[in-house]
């Protein structure tokens, strides 16, 4: 069975598992109305058309944090938001949210097979099922909002039918899914930016490298006719409050959204002024993204007075931020040391990884993926990565804490691929 179709439910779990093995030979990556997705929503009767208000983010890294903080602040000033996100930690579930619940198994399998009926065998990819689904529970289910993440950059993927979104935001972009987008950030960028809709406000979130993508955003705004808003430029970074969301980075994403929050003030969501923008921030949840791990047989083999956290950092823009967040925690508390532990997918670039969050760290352990769309041993990460020296090798995150120097007190950083995070409550 697919790892991302494992679920404690065998029903969800037997339609999962027909989910992940779902393709088109062509991949037709068009979004017209005679491609095969068009066809599909056309026979659903067009779900996408009868949504409530949607935001729409594309973005490489802090797409999923941006959402969750910005699902809290319109939860705050009494919203009920629907949200598509993906891909999902443990349960797939996670990737839908009706009116602020995660869509149950009864709802999701109710749903599948009436998509599956209605698409009588037509070729359709894994994000186009579940994205239709996604839209027919949206427009089925009473709610003010909808938060919709891209699946993968923008111009071209299955979320992109959104003709007129209320707001859109470009978060942080960086290399990753290149050999789709291109392996320049303003190739990259010009993906992205094809989420801009003519006279829809965009949001661009702080950049890795602003130079090289906002002449690319400005110009794609300009042609749109949408109305361009920049995080840092013509919206402040600095905060009244420090967001729930452990991490530096977080505080990018935090004011990305609450810049969202302010177009959105004027577009229809009066409520949405600083107290509940402030108490959103101050309770967003988004496990996953620099998150303490307290549960669990790895959290379990912890010494006495150690913290185990969880990033999903996995490219060159998240570990950058994983860095700095490790330099701060270091400055900090220097007498607490710190043991990255990683482990990434075959498909990923560790050499760009490694090389940003080097000297961030005391020790770095490798340890194998078993799951994922491409597994990958510990030893085989470092044979790619090129990494020499002291680096250590384990089967798990438990295995790689339980080798570790005893320090009386400590840090151990699991990061590198979502997919590890379900390594941490298995046995």
């Amino acid at each position: 069975m697919y790892a991302d179709a494992i679920h404690p439910n065998p029903e969800v779990a037997r339609r999962l598992e027909h989910l992940y093995v779902m393709r088109r030979a062509d991949m037709d990556l068009r979004l017209g109305a005679d491609t095969p997705y068009g066809i599909l929503l056309e026979k659903l009767g067009n779900p996408h058309l009868k949504l409530p208000p949607v935001v729409h983010v594309a973005g490489t890294n802090g797409k999923g944090s941006t959402i969750a903080f910005l699902r809290a602040i319109l939860e705050a000033a009494g919203y009920k938001a629907h949200v598509y996100t993906s891909p999902h930690l443990l349960r797939f579930n996670e990737r839908v949210r009706l009116a602020g619940n995660l869509i149950t198994d009864e709802h999701f399998i109710e749903l599948y097979d009436r998509v599956l009926k209605i698409n009588a065998g037509a070729p359709a990819t894994f994000f186009e099922f579940t994205t239709a689904l996604s839209f027919l529970a949206f427009a089925e289910t009473p709610a003010d909002i909808v938060l919709l993440e891209v699946g993968m950059g923008g111009r071209l993927d299955c979320t992109n039918v959104i003709m007129e979104p209320a707001v859109t935001v470009i978060t942080k972009i960086s290399y990753d899914h290149t050999q789709w987008l291109g392996d320049t950030l303003p190739l990259i960028a010009t993906e992205k930016a094809g989420i801009m809709k003519p006279g829809t406000p965009c949001i661009i979130g702080p950049q890795m490298d602003m130079d090289a993508v906002l002449p690319v955003f400005e110009q794609y705004a300009k042609h749109a006719g949408a109305p361009l808003t920049v995080a840092g430029r013509d919206f402040p970074l600095n905060m009244d409050v420090t967001p729930n969301l452990e991490g530096t980075y977080q505080m990018e994403n935090a004011v990305t959204s609450a810049a969202a929050a302010a177009v959105l003030k004027d577009r229809g969501f009066p409520a949405l002024g600083a107290k509940y923008v402030n108490e959103g921030l101050m309770h967003a949840d988004w496990p996953g993204r620099m998150e303490r791990i307290a549960t669990g047989p790895a959290a379990a083999s912890l010494p006495e007075g150690w913290e185990l956290w969880f990033d999903g950092a996995h490219n060159d823009s998240g570990a950058m931020a994983l860095a700095d967040q490790l330099r701060h925690w270091k400055q900090q508390d220097p007498g607490k040391s710190i043991h990255l532990i990683a482990g990434m997918s075959a498909h990923k670039e560790p050499k760009e990884f490694f090389g940003a969050v080097a000297g961030a760290y005391d020790t770095l352990t490798l340890v194998d993926l078993p799951t994922g769309q491409q597994p990958q041993t510990g030893a085989m990460l470092k044979d790619r990565a090129g990494l020499t020296g002291d680096v250590r090798l384990a089967p798990d995150v438990a295995a790689a804490i339980a080798a570790l120097p005893r320090d009386p007190a400590a840090r151990a950083v699991a990061a590198g691929s979502l997919y590890l995070y379900q390594t941490l409550f298995s046995s």
